[in-house]
């Protein structure tokens, strides 16, 4: 697996204007839209996209990804852990990895820049501490400019099933507990010594939390924050938390954040951000917890039985990508028609 051959889409840099961002943006979504992995990937699901113009192309791809559409076909929870992969999927899965690899779902887990802000991700299972000690390790090597680590998560109960993956965080009641006994190890926190604010709702998707732990990390401060949702009948979403995260922190313009989640997110949780960093000046990134994998005569081979190395996991998360980027497309529909 050769490094260079991964497509990472970027966020365009603070120096541009804000049309000039837009155009930056686009080219450099279009490496990855116009991509030969991509269209392979089209192509083994009976799919033709012929589109030479760029919003024309996104157009046809996002028709086009619902056939990757696992988790409404087969997960009654909604959740990714659910998803199987059937047989054809299991007969080109390595066909499936490499191009997964190529479009960046597997391998990016070094910022472009040096953080103002490192803000690991909260997530399912073992996610909150292998991402807190990505988090760590990012700090010790990127950390010249860093003022503060903001880890972001929420008031979701824990899945029974998520039990047995969550040795590191005993008693955890919510993914805010899990992230905050994740933090405490990596950064060898006081598991006790921190300042607390808090929002207590009946409505559980209205609860929010801001811990603020005594102990600095090499002078950085490590903060725990959990978001209300902006929608009472639903648990608060990344965005959500982002949103607030920028409310309570006061971010200012030009500042650098490093979103840290796992590596098949990243190119999905960049695009849902990129807009904010649009609009509000700022430049985001994103690194991910790489999957454990070696190679073995050319394969692709997992190196433990992770809920989410499925092949079908990986086209489930490339469509969200697509998604991601018609969003986009929508959003900035006049300046990409100037582009295409």
């Amino acid at each position: 697996m050769n490094q260079n051959s991964v497509i990472r889409i970027q966020c365009p840099p603070l120096k541009k204007n804000r049309n000039e961002r837009i155009r930056s943006l686009f080219q450099s979504i279009a490496s990855w839209v116009f991509s030969k992995a991509l269209e392979e990937l089209v192509q083994l699901f009976g799919g033709t996209i012929s589109a030479k113009r760029l919003d024309e192309r996104i157009g046809e791809l996002n028709r086009f990804v619902d056939v990757w559409d696992f988790r409404a076909r087969q997960s009654k929870s909604g959740e990714r852990w659910e998803i199987k992969d059937d047989v054809f999927v299991l007969e080109h899965e390595q066909y499936i990895f490499h191009r997964a690899y190529q479009l960046g779902l597997m391998s990016i887990e070094e910022p472009l820049l040096s953080p103002d802000f490192i803000l690991p991700l909260g997530g399912a299972r073992r996610s909150n501490f292998d991402r807190a000690m990505l988090t760590r390790r990012t700090s010790d090597d990127w950390g010249e400019s860093l003022e503060r680590v903001v880890a972001l998560t929420g008031f979701r109960p824990l899945a029974e099933i998520e039990y047995p993956y969550l040795d590191y965080a005993p008693g955890a009641k919510y993914e805010f507990d899990a992230m905050n006994a994740a933090l405490t190890i990596a950064f060898s926190l006081e598991e006790d010594q921190y300042r607390e604010e808090r929002g207590e709702e009946e409505n559980i998707n209205l609860r929010w939390a801001n811990r603020e732990y005594l102990k600095s990390y090499k002078g950085v401060r490590i903060n725990s924050l959990s978001a209300p949702s902006k929608d009472p009948e639903r648990r608060a979403n990344s965005l959500d938390t982002f949103l607030f995260f920028l409310e309570k922190f006061a971010v200012p313009e030009k500042s650098r954040l490093l979103l840290v989640t796992s590596c098949i997110y990243v190119p999905y949780q960049l695009m849902k951000f990129i807009p904010l960093a649009i609009e509000k000046n700022l430049y985001v990134d994103c690194i991910g917890v790489k999957p454990a994998v070696v190679m073995k005569e050319d394969k692709i081979v997992f190196l433990n039985n992770l809920a989410l190395s499925k092949a079908s996991n990986y086209l489930q998360e490339i469509k969200g990508s697509v998604n991601a980027i018609a969003s986009l497309a929508d959003l900035y529909r006049e300046e990409l028609k100037e582009l295409s």
